[in-house]
C-alpha cells in the first residue's frame, strides 16, 4: 500500500494543476486536457476496484485466530491504510468530475446566445 501513495498525490498534483488553469483560462479546455481528465478518472476507478477487495482479504485474516497478535497489528494498519487510500482515490475521482463540471459551465455560460441582450417590454 506504501506504493500507492506517490502514484495519488501524482495525480492530485495534476488534478489541481488542471483545476487551477481552467479557472484561470476561463475558456474551454482543449481536447488533450479533457481526455487526460477522463483517462485519469478511469485509472483511479480501476485502482479502486483493484484495492476493494484487499479490505475483505485483511479482514478475514484479522478475524483468523491463527494469526498472532503482532501479525494482526500489521494487517490492521495496512487495512487502515487501504480505507485511507480508497478515500482519497474517491476525492480525486468527485474532483474529476468537478473539473468537468466546471469546464461544461464555462462552455454553456460563453456561448454567443447566452450574451444576446434581452429586451423587455416596457408595459
Amino acid at each position: 500500500m506504501d506504493e500507492l501513495q506517490p502514484v495519488v498525490v501524482g495525480f492530485d498534483s495534476r488534478l489541481r494543476w488542471l483545476q487551477r488553469l481552467l479557472r484561470k483560462l476561463r475558456t474551454s479546455f482543449p481536447k488533450e486536457y479533457l481526455d487526460e481528465i477522463r483517462g485519469i478518472k478511469l485509472e483511479l476507478s480501476d485502482v479502486l476496484r483493484t484495492i476493494h477487495p484487499l479490505q475483505g482479504v485483511c479482514q478475514h485474516m484479522i478475524s483468523n485466530p491463527n494469526i498472532g497478535a503482532d501479525s494482526t497489528m500489521y494487517i490492521e494498519d495496512t487495512q487502515d491504510h487501504i480505507e485511507q487510500a480508497a478515500v482519497e482515490i474517491r476525492r480525486l475521482i468527485e474532483l474529476c468530475g468537478d473539473i468537468g463540471m466546471v469546464h461544461l459551465s464555462i462552455l454553456i455560460f460563453s456561448h454567443p446566445l447566452l450574451n444576446l441582450p434581452i429586451a423587455l417590454p416596457l408595459s
